[in-house]
């Protein structure tokens, strides 16, 4: 296998000059290629080659649509190269959407995760296209290595990959399994009845994800190749019922493949290997590298239509300073991890620590019935820990609605308040929580969610009655009213909200796509009113309508709640709720309304009106 990596040293302004000399003289070729030929195709591929060259200089983000080559015949995904410009070395995301399958088939799996890469890095994206035939979705995936997309050598160097769609319309693109159909939302299940006042009919019992699973630790893959009727992953299905498994290099749970065989490890390796073109031959020299991602995240059956992928540079490097920032420090120095369950406790538990992926048997908590510890013998900084609850460590359907994560930073830990929480609960509301596939992840580079968020950062907001779907300001067309959609998660301006405390418990709101303030619609606070994003926050009036209370409930989750009067003081509206494409009023499917918290005696009825908040900025 061979890694390129190319340095340049001459200074950024130079080689900006050079770049952009090049880009000009590539358009005026481009033009007049256009003019004096009538071959289609030498013109398409010239722009190509042009917007690859644009993608290259890129300052901060590039980001990459799906083509295709000839290979062997068969229209295959094309590599497309992405180098690192000079003096832009620092902390990337990529973040990777597989295909859909067949004509009306799986939508595509979502996959991201933040590296480092230095000036001159070579990356290469494959992306999946979307067939209208009963094929499957192909994977959208990064390689270190070109190739042609079905080259076994080009292959074992992929680092990320999104799982395309399987033919069947229920096979999604998977995560830690292959897709299949999601019956309910993680929270649980919901009716119109119950919606607005926030109320879930508990956890899904029947969630449902395909029994695709990686191969076993040990497995020798003679192909990284499915057929065309499962969706394609890096461990592809050929069942059409199924989409394909992705992974993350570094993701807790992602099981890699070395020299053709699974290993017991989600971390990618390699060494460096040059090349001596006096005697044609490859040498491979040095200690062996790790390849990895922090704050991985992965999301199934998200993308329809055809593969896409963003790479957006989000630290810049610093001399000095080889570590990313960690947002949570109660992951640092932990001797031992306390996971309680009224509904079974833990029985597997991932870490990542600095490229290391450890896996923790639970031991008997004395005295504790419903409770597992987790002993990781000596201190340790923590980058991601995930843990599962279901038999054999698969979790699928468990009952979390009590769950709680607590860690030590000590040998040992006697009295309660010497534990310190990760997750906990609070008697404002019982909680309704499905594990899924991928477990229960804490990450290091988010923020403590137990208490308040930070006092500003960009996020994406999720609403806790979907997994795939995420709040959305809709297009600014002609027709532009401001709207604001649950939507499948694109990676778009309009789903990254900017968030920014105004007054004591108080928060305005921003998409940052129009910079306008969320707010409600006609300025009522009365439930099933609208949600908007349409106007500028009024800094000098700070209007109500346009202010919220954005308030931690222990478990990972947070209610929005407006600070405007209720219209009817009887109904405790203001906290709001994403409605699901099966709600009764087709004008209300898919948007974000103001919903009210029922009381029953002085506990608060939250369930439903929860979201996620996942921070964007480093």
């Amino acid at each position: 296998m061979v890694i390129k990596v190319k340095m340049n040293n001459k200074g950024f302004a130079i080689s900006t000059i050079v770049y952009g000399l090049a880009v000009m003289g590539m358009l005026l070729i481009a033009m007049i290629m256009a003019t004096l030929s009538n071959n289609r195709t030498n013109t398409y591929q010239l722009s190509k080659s042009i917007e690859e060259e644009l993608n290259r200089i890129s300052k901060r983000t590039a980001t990459f649509e799906a083509r295709e080559s000839s290979d062997g015949g068969t229209a295959m995904p094309e590599a497309q190269e992405y180098r690192v410009p000079d003096g832009q070395a620092g902390w990337y995301r990529i973040e990777l959407w597989g295909a859909q399958g067949g004509e009306n088939g799986g939508y595509g799996a979502y996959t991201s995760g933040i590296t480092y890469l230095e000036e001159g890095s070579i990356l290469f994206f494959y992306l999946g296209q979307h067939k209208s035939s009963s094929s499957s979705g192909r994977e959208t995936d990064v390689r270190l290595a070109r190739g042609a997309y079905n080259d076994e050598e080009s292959l074992a160097t992929r680092i990320m990959v999104a799982a395309g769609g399987g033919a069947d319309s229920k096979a999604n693109g998977g995560t830690l399994s292959g897709g299949w159909d999601k019956s309910y939302a993680p929270g649980g299940t919901l009716s119109d009845s119950y919606a607005l006042s926030g109320i879930l009919n508990g956890y899904a019992s029947d969630y449902a994800v395909g029994t695709l699973t990686q191969p076993s630790v040990g497995t020798t893959i003679s192909s990284f190749l499915g057929s065309n009727k499962g969706g394609d992953g890096y461990y592809p299905s050929n069942n059409q019922n199924y989409g394909g498994i992705s992974y993350i290099s570094g993701y807790a749970g992602s099981l890699a493949i070395k020299n053709n065989k699974v290993i017991n490890n989600s971390v990618y390796e390699y060494q460096n290997t040059t090349y001596n073109e006096e005697d044609n031959t490859y040498h491979t020299d040095g200690p062996i590298k790790k390849y990895y991602f922090l704050d991985g995240r992965m999301i199934a059956g998200v993308n329809k239509g055809d593969g896409e992928a963003k790479i957006e540079r989000i630290v810049d490097k610093v001399d000095g300073v080889d570590l990313l920032n960690k947002k949570n420090p109660n992951l640092n120095e932990i001797y031992t991890i306390r996971d309680c369950n009224d509904n079974g406790a833990a029985t597997k538990m991932i870490i990542m620590s600095n490229g290391d992926m450890k896996t923790i048997s639970p031991t008997e908590v004395s005295g504790k019935t419903k409770c597992k510890d987790f002993n990781l013998t000596t201190a340790t900084d923590i980058d991601e820990l995930a843990i599962w609850h279901g038999t054999g460590g698969t979790g699928l359907g468990k009952n979390l609605e009590n769950n709680t994560i607590m860690v030590c930073k000590k040998a040992t830990c006697t009295a309660d308040e010497e534990w310190i929480y990760l997750k906990k609960t609070t008697n404002r509301t019982k909680y309704s929580e499905t594990e899924t596939t991928t477990g229960t992840r804490i990450s290091a580079y988010q923020f403590d969610s137990t208490t308040t968020i930070p006092d500003t950062g960009t996020y994406y907001i999720q609403p806790v009655l979907s997994d795939t779907r995420f709040v959305t300001v809709e297009s600014n067309t002609a027709s532009f009213e401001g709207k604001v959609r649950i939507d499948y998660l694109k990676g778009l301006r309009r789903q990254m909200w900017s968030i920014e405390k105004v007054a004591p418990n108080e928060y305005k709101i921003i998409d940052t796509a129009n910079y306008k303030a969320l707010s409600i619609n006609g300025n009522e606070n009365s439930t099933g009113k609208m949600v908007i994003s349409y106007n500028d926050f009024n800094e000098t009036t700070r209007v109500p309508s346009q202010r919220w209370n954005i308030i931690p409930l222990g478990n990972g989750t947070y209610t929005i709640e407006s600070v405007a009067p209720r219209k009817n003081a009887s109904t405790p509206s203001g906290a709001l709720v994403g409605l699901t494409e099966s709600w009764s009023s087709a004008s209300l499917r898919n948007h974000l309304v103001v919903g009210n918290a029922t009381k029953s005696g002085s506990v608060e009825k939250v369930d439903g009106l929860r979201f996620k908040l996942i921070k964007l900025d480093y």
